[in-house]
């Protein structure tokens, strides 16, 4: 059987009313509870994700492989 190469990507954008601000980051949701813990200020969080299965030819163009 073939190798799968497979390429997976999640965004998280966090934001707070109460401040006005918004965090796009990977470690937004973490940023998030600790400002509502130490706020209590309602604080939404976003999560967006993709998987990609990738061709031979994407996988080494993905990993900088030049032939």
């Amino acid at each position: 059987m073939p190798t799968r190469h497979t390429w997976r990507f999640v965004d998280y954008s966090a934001r707070c009313d109460g401040c006005d601000w918004t965090l796009y980051s990977k470690n937004a949701l973490g940023v998030a509870a600790q400002h509502h813990d130490r706020t209590g200020h309602s604080v939404h969080v976003e999560s967006a994700g993709c998987v990609s299965y990738l061709s031979d030819a994407d996988h080494e163009t993905q990993l900088g492989v030049k032939k």
